[in-house]
């Protein structure tokens, strides 16, 4: 049997929710909290900016591993070359030669010792890379998160909504009940208008929490480009926290996060690039040894025949030493690498405080939790006792004033019981997972989605070609259709009276009625609400009002439609 305040929500007929013509996209069965994070890793482009850059620093890193090889170039040449010849004097002679020729070259180069500084600049690129890479998986526990508050916070309003929905449904029999005694001169006017002001702060209430639930719908629809499933299952507690944290002291907890959180390692792996960073521009400073080689081979004939042709061969080799003694600023540059290093271990103080802060509030929530369970259970327990007590006084005393305000007074803390029940299981399971990310598990959980290009790795040195794994998308990188623009930006609009002529409407409030003087309709109940009063309504389980339905909620059978509310909006 699930705790009390945690029955599943029972939904209305799948016609019920959704505006006439809304797209009706909904994930096939019950929708868990397992099925949206997959939905959300299928879809979420952050995922990809992530892995991409992980992939981009691995090859930044084999450009750098490069460094180490000789660098061989080949050069060849073909063309003509002519002179004209001209001699003074007495006697003028002239002559014109036109000669073609070709030849190539080969160059060899190759680092023999730079002080370490090749190996330096690898190590840094590939030091980032593996940062990228635990970035990669912070990005990914971030979208879990926000995909768990959005489920929690989805599954939370609707069950607040119901109970709201059937508080309301309660105090408009209520109503009905004081229009009657003061119609009949057996209750002053003002009862009347406590009665309303009642039945307008519930109303108050579940518009406030219509505009929450529409928020976290749209939330829901970006995330996962579905439209809001009709059925969600109770979120629970992280397993990983149950099995791994519960049982962990504080300090063993900060030890864990410190050792596999990702973005305390991302910023460990950046400090250690930037210290390479510095070595390697140290000794930058210091002359470099290469060895270099170059053969070349060319020919030179000529094409009127009256010589012979011209051939050249002939090769270097040697050591050659290079040594920049000013004018590269390298001060300025050592300077700005220090700074960038100890920018990162600021960085890293930053994110390590906000992890301990984070485990801080996280295992005080659950501890808290625990303890507050029980009382709230009982005020529940309790609740559930004076209401079933008032209901019994109010057809004893034949309705009498009293009893009328002590089963209100009893429908509003069976609310207000059930509601606090309620948000404290669902901080508890927001806690429990934020615990659970905030000591470096969440990838545990729930496993980083995996890519079509495999997993990432260091990249091999390539010469001449990027790869299979680069090679997926269109060699130029564009989409395959020229001047492809969203709907949205090339659409058309046009304004009229201040409205766009596609406009919807948004809100879930329908317009007032005009026969309602004031906002406040007369009275609409039948003799069968007053009758109604002796059931105590189900506060958890009834059928679930649609989250965007802009229709009434239809109570159980044999009960009366709730009244119009004084702001017209149809409860």
């Amino acid at each position: 049997m699930a705790p009390r305040g945690r029955e599943p929500i029972v939904p209305l007929p799948p016609a019920a929710s959704g505006a006439p013509g809304q797209r009706a996209e909904h994930a096939a069965g019950l929708m868990t909290l397992e099925k949206m994070i997959a939905l959300v890793g299928e879809r979420d482009p952050r995922v990809l900016v992530s892995e991409l850059s992980a992939r981009a620093a691995h090859e930044r890193a084999a450009k750098a591993w490069a460094g180490h090889y000789p660098q061989l170039s080949v050069e060849y040449a073909l063309g003509r070359e002519g002179n004209w010849n001209a001699q003074g004097g007495p006697t003028s002679l002239s002559s014109v030669n036109t000669d073609n020729f070709h030849g190539g070259q080969v160059n060899l180069s190759w680092e023999l010792y730079a002080w370490g500084a090749t190996q330096k600049r690898y190590e840094e690129a590939y030091a980032l890379a593996k940062a990228e890479e635990d970035r990669y998986r912070r990005a990914w526990d971030l979208i879990v998160m926000e995909a768990i508050s959005t489920y929690v916070n989805m599954y939370r309003l609707r069950k607040q909504l119901e109970i709201t929905r059937q508080t309301l449904l309660g105090h408009s029999k209520l109503l009905k009940v004081v229009e009657d005694r003061v119609g009949a001169k057996l209750a002053p006017e003002s009862r009347r208008s406590d009665a309303l002001l009642r039945v307008q702060e519930i109303m108050a209430d579940r518009e406030d929490i219509l505009s929450q639930l529409n928020e976290v719908d749209t939330t829901y629809r970006t995330l996962t480009g579905l439209e809001p499933p009709a059925d969600l299952a109770e979120p629970q507690l992280a397993k990983e926290y149950e099995a791994k944290l519960a049982c962990l002291s504080f300090d063993d907890n900060l030890k864990l996060a410190y050792s596999i959180h990702p973005q305390i390692q991302a910023n460990l792996r950046t400090i250690e690039a930037a210290a390479y960073a510095v070595e390697g521009m140290k000794a930058e400073r210091l002359p470099k040894f290469n060895l270099y080689a170059r053969y070349n081979n060319n020919r030179l004939f000529s094409t009127q025949g009256s010589t012979l042709p011209f051939t050249g061969r002939g090769y270097e080799i040697g050591v050659n030493v290079v040594w920049t003694l000013f004018g590269s600023a390298y001060g300025n540059s050592i300077a700005e690498r220090i700074f960038l290093k100890e920018k990162s271990e600021a960085d890293n103080e930053r994110a390590v405080r906000e992890v301990e802060r984070n485990i801080h509030i996280a295992r005080d929530a659950l501890a808290a939790a625990k303890g507050r369970t029980a009382i709230l259970d009982e005020t529940l327990r309790l609740s559930d006792e004076v209401l079933n007590q008032r209901q019994h006084s109010f057809s004893v005393q034949a309705m009498s004033d009293e009893a009328v305000n002590g089963l209100s007074n009893a429908y509003y803390s069976r609310a207000r019981a059930a509601t606090a029940l309620l948000n404290l299981h669902m901080r508890e399971v927001v806690a429990s997972y934020t615990l659970v990310e905030s000591s470096g598990l969440m990838n545990e959980v729930f496993p980083a989605p995996l890519s079509v290009r495999g997993p990432i790795g260091p990249a091999p040195v390539r010469n001449f070609f990027p790869g299979r794994v680069a090679s997926m998308n269109p060699a130029d990188g564009m989409p395959l259709e020229r001047n492809v623009m969203p709907d949205l930006l090339t659409r058309k609009v046009v304004l009229t009276d201040g409205m766009s002529t596609t406009a919807e409407p948004q809100s879930g409030t329908a317009p007032a009625p005009a026969s309602s003087a004031g906002g406040v309709p007369a009275s609409a109940f039948d003799a069968a609400t007053a009758r109604s009063l002796e059931v105590p309504p189900v506060m958890l389980s009834p059928a679930r009002e649609a989250p965007l339905d802009n229709g009434s909620p239809q109570p159980p059978a044999g009960d009366a439609q709730a009244p119009a509310a004084a702001t017209g909006t149809t409860p």
